[in-house]
């Protein structure tokens, strides 16, 4: 078992203890969570390509099928006043196999506040730590309608490519926001997210990622209004092979957005958005990728509004041939009093370095998905998704660089029933598929969820 993250939990508490000290006096508003959850959870990974690896044979992903009972109990502290606000969570769970009678434990341990200096400048943090084998395809339903994809994500999403691979991972978030006049405002943020996996036999990279970030917006007029995000990203990574070439890196994130409001309903926005990557292994080749976009929402009533973008892309990789390309995106959203609908189609390039995989560098992709949350009755509610991705990637291997296409299918879907006031449950079922040039790397994963949960305000003062 690798060691605990002792020394980023203790910066991370460190570095958000300014930000709850409460001024002496301040009326305060606190209350006190609990709550725990039972669960039944099934995994099923069927490999339908395999590819002989060294003298023992396998293959390049995991084969990880289990069932599972699954046991949670979570307190939470909240205490909020006029100006600011602290949130303390545990969730530790205990992992029953029920194929191998081993038990396992995880955990989730949140720390959060956040405080007005004064009227117009705020600054936050939070520190999280998680000890699991989830990815980003566990949800049933994870897609975020309002995420922007120009900028990058401040704790990276974790393939399902690993199967279920263990691993500890500790996110520390600090930023100040200043608004400086209507509807503008100025952030500094700054994010670590280290990465251990808890296997030595891991099929992963562990990493260590800095970010920080510089963000502008402005509102001219009514009619414009503008954005502007710089992001340095470090990666420091330690390969599972000894004498393998440094992978460390740094990627450079530029976006630059003009919304004009002129026809009322009906904004027009022109983006570009800029990613370069520098290795510090001189032969991995550097690279840089330009997008520009111009695209149109329309509004058609307070329930239903379309966006649409396209644009040329331009993609520079040292060691190959430059690239010209275009990038796009189609949008149909649709918000009703019991549900919302989302169809999304987009095309671009975007850097993926830090899924936990062995994959570097920039992803050529279509991304096509469906996603649905619908209120049935009172206490009833149903979610699902259904996605469709397609990769083109460069391998650095063996002294050369190598193309590969990937295309990946997944599905879900949840339904969930609240009762008796402090209690629900979930049925859920996700499915993900992966069809990859790469030989050894195909798999089909099923997975099934059943949860009871009950939570509870105990105390309020």
């Amino acid at each position: 078992m690798k060691k605990i993250f002792i020394p980023q939990i203790l910066v991370g508490a460190l570095a958000i203890g300014p930000f709850v000290l409460a001024p002496p006096g301040m009326a305060r508003t606190n209350s006190l969570t609990a709550g725990m959850t039972l669960a039944y959870d099934y995994y099923d990974r069927q490999e339908t390509d395999t590819v002989e690896i060294g003298e023992s044979g396998g293959s390049a992903v995991a084969d990880d099928d289990y069932s599972r009972l699954v046991l949670t109990p979570l307190l939470r502290y909240v205490s909020t006043s006029a100006r600011d606000s602290l949130e303390l969570s545990a969730a530790p769970s205990v992992r029953y196999d029920l194929d191998d009678s081993e038990t396992e434990w995880d955990g989730d341990l949140f720390l959060g506040a956040d405080r007005y200096l004064t009227e117009l400048w705020q600054i936050r943090g939070s520190n999280r730590f998680v000890r699991s084998d989830y990815s980003s395809d566990d949800s049933v339903f994870s897609e975020d309608p309002d995420s922007d994809p120009q900028t990058p994500d401040t704790e990276p999403q974790l393939s399902s490519d690993l199967g279920r691979t263990r691993y500890w991972r500790n996110t520390l978030d600090l930023a100040s926001e200043y608004r400086y006049s209507q509807d503008s405002l100025a952030l500094v943020g700054f994010n670590w997210s280290v990465l251990r996996n808890d296997d030595d036999d891991r099929l992963s990279d562990d990493y260590d990622r800095y970010t920080v970030t510089l963000r502008d917006e402005h509102r001219f007029d009514i009619r414009w209004r503008s954005v502007v995000e710089f992001s340095a990203v470090r990666g420091e990574f330690q390969t599972a092979e000894a004498d393998a070439v440094s992978e460390d890196l740094w990627e450079y994130y530029l976006g630059l957005s003009l919304e004009n409001n002129s026809i009322e309903h009906n904004p027009l926005f022109l983006d570009y958005n800029f990613i370069a990557i520098e290795y510090d292994e001189p032969l991995q080749g550097d690279g840089e990728a330009h997008q520009l976009r111009l695209s149109w929402r329309h509004d058609a009533s307070p329930q239903l509004y379309t966006i649409i973008g396209a644009g040329p892309s331009y993609l520079k990789t040292e060691g190959q041939d430059d690239s010209w390309g275009y990038n796009g995106i189609a949008e149909v959203n649709y918000l009703l009093e019991r549900g919302s609908y989302r169809l999304a189609l987009e095309k671009g390039y975007a850097a993926d370095s830090f899924s936990g995989t062995e994959e570097r560098g920039f992803v050529d992709f279509w991304d096509a998905g469906f996603y649905f949350t619908r209120l049935l009755t009172e206490n009833l509610s149903l979610d699902g998704r259904l996605g469709y991705r397609w990769e083109e990637r460069t391998e650095f291997l063996l002294d050369e660089f190598e193309e590969y296409q990937e295309d990946r299918y997944s599905a879900g879907l949840g339904l969930d029933y609240a009762f008796s006031r402090y209690y629900s449950a979930r049925v859920g079922y996700s499915f993900v598929s992966l069809d990859s040039d790469r030989a050894g790397f195909d798999y089909d994963d099923h997975r099934i969820l059943l949860s009871l949960s009950w939570e509870r305000e105990l105390l309020r003062w």
